[in-house]
């Protein structure tokens, strides 16, 4: 399993565009840093995120979304506690 990171905006940046297609069938995404507002509106990556979320392998950092003074409509909230074990899962972590 292989852990993406994404911590750009989609709004002003092509990263999270970019890492869907490229998403393993057991792979997980985080978003991070300026990524978490990708699942607090709607928007053109918002079925792609809405399946990951179903599946289980969408996850926001909480610390993110707080600094922003957002909360998730989809997707896993977790912790720094939550981000570490996701990244000790993985066999590899690869930040976009």
């Amino acid at each position: 399993m292989i852990l993406h990171t994404v911590k750009h905006s989609p709004f002003n940046h092509k990263s999270l565009e970019q890492v869907l297609p490229r998403l393993g069938q057991d792979d997980y995404l985080l978003l991070i840093e300026n990524s978490v507002v990708a699942v607090t509106m709607t928007h053109e990556l918002s079925e792609a995120l809405n399946e990951l979320a179903l599946q289980q392998r969408l996850f926001v950092l909480q610390a993110d979304l707080l600094a922003r003074g957002l909360s998730s409509s989809i997707g896993k909230v977790v912790d720094y506690k939550g981000f570490v074990s996701l990244v000790v899962k993985a066999d590899t972590t690869i930040s976009w």
